[in-house]
Order: C-alpha cells, then structure tokens, then sequence
C-alpha cells in the first residue's frame, strides 16, 4: 500500500508525504513499482522547489540536456560548482563506459536508451500521477 511506500521514502526527504496519497487514490492504494518510481520523483521535485523557495541556489540540468550537450551542459555544472572547466574532458571520459553495465539497465550502446519499457498500463498509470500534481502537470515540466 502506499503507506509502506511513505513510511519508508519520507525519512529520506526527512518531511510529510501523506499529501501524496492523492496522486494514487488514497492511503491504502496499492502502488506498483512504476507508480512508486513516480512518487519518489515527484517528491523530489517538491524538495527542490521548497529548497528553492528558501532562497537555497541549485542548478537544474535535464537529462535530455546533458546527453544532447555533454560537453556544455558539465562545463555549464563545472562552472556552477566552481570546478576548474578545464577538467571536463576528464568528466566526460565518464560517459566513455554504461555506468550500468552488467544490470537489466545496461545499454548494448551506451548513446542508445536501455531497453526496459513502462507497460501501456504502467505509461498510463505514471501519466495520471503526473497529471494530478499541481506544479509538475505534465511529463515535460521544466524544473526552475
């Protein structure tokens, strides 16, 4: 049920999830592992915001982002984090390798996506989550 989910995901973000039972149907909905994926995304999401909010700096790069312009988006990061820039070859040689080799995520083709798939009835269920979160909306949101 979505309370085992809380119970143990809350003490990470060290805050109240309960909230968060409306995006699934209640307490005692039983959320499957994609859903529970989805939970955990978005209450990151909420933590960044608040964190944000307080006035707390922090730089958001996509994914789409930082495949599609490795080099700029980890100099733009470097920069960020005040790390000399001229050691982002020395970060990109990190992408040389699948992190992930050797687990059901790993990629034949590391500049390809890996080949598990959400089900059309998972794609739909995270869809509905997303769909429901006031701030996030939609799969596209665009962290500030």
């Amino acid at each position: 049920p979505f309370t085992v989910w809380r119970s143990e995901f809350q003490a990470y973000l060290a805050g109240d999830l309960t909230h968060m039972s409306r995006y699934v149907g209640g307490e005692q909905a039983v959320v499957s592992i994609a859903e529970q994926l989805t939970l955990w995304w978005l209450a990151v999401i909420e933590w960044y915001v608040a964190q944000r909010e307080q006035g707390i700096p922090a730089l958001s790069v996509s994914y789409a982002e930082l495949v599609a312009t490795k080099a700029e988006t980890l100099s733009a990061i470097f920069r960020y984090c005040g790390l000399p820039t001229s050691s982002v070859d020395d970060g990109l040689r990190a992408y040389e390798r699948d992190s992930q080799a050797g687990t059901v995520m790993a990629r034949e083709n590391p500049a390809q996506v890996n080949s598990q798939h959400l089900t059309p009835a998972e794609l739909a269920a995270v869809q509905a989550i997303i769909e429901r979160h006031p701030l996030v909306g939609k799969p596209d949101f665009a962290m500030p």
